[in-house]
C-alpha cells in the first residue's frame, strides 16, 4: 500500500510540476481521490492492529498506531518460560518442550467423560 501511495503522490507532484495543471484537472482530481483513499486504507489498518478505536477519523497519525502494534506484539511474544523444576528455558525447542510436558502431565491428570 505504501508503494502504490508513493507512486500515486509522484504522479500528482510531476503533473504539477512539469505541465500546465488546468489541462489535467480531471487527473489531478482522479490522483487525489485515489490518494485519499490510500491514505484512509492504510489508516484502518494502523488502527486495527492497534485496537484503538477511539480515535477521530481525520486524524492521520501513522507513527502512533505503529507504536502501539509494535509494543503489542512486543508485549506478547515469549521469551522465556520456567519449567515445572523451576529451570528457565529461552530456545524455541526448549520453551515447545516445556509446554508440550506441562500439558501432557495436565491433560492426563483430568478424568476424560
Amino acid at each position: 500500500m505504501e508503494k502504490k501511495l508513493s507512486e500515486k503522490q509522484r504522479w500528482l507532484d510531476n503533473i504539477y510540476k512539469n505541465s500546465d495543471s488546468g489541462n489535467f484537472i480531471a487527473e489531478i482530481k482522479k490522483l487525489e481521490k485515489e490518494i485519499e483513499m490510500l491514505l484512509n486504507r492504510e489508516e484502518d489498518n494502523w488502527i486495527q492492529r492497534s485496537r484503538v478505536g477511539w480515535l477521530p477519523s481525520e486524524d492521520r497519525n501513522i507513527k502512533f498506531f505503529h507504536n502501539r502494534a509494535s509494543n503489542r506484539k512486543r508485549k506478547n511474544q515469549l521469551s522465556k518460560l520456567r519449567d515445572i523444576a523451576g529451570v528457565w528455558h529461552s530456545e524455541p525447542n526448549e520453551i515447545i518442550e516445556v509446554l508440550q510436558d506441562y500439558f501432557h502431565k495436565y491433560l492426563s491428570k483430568r478424568p476424560t467423560f
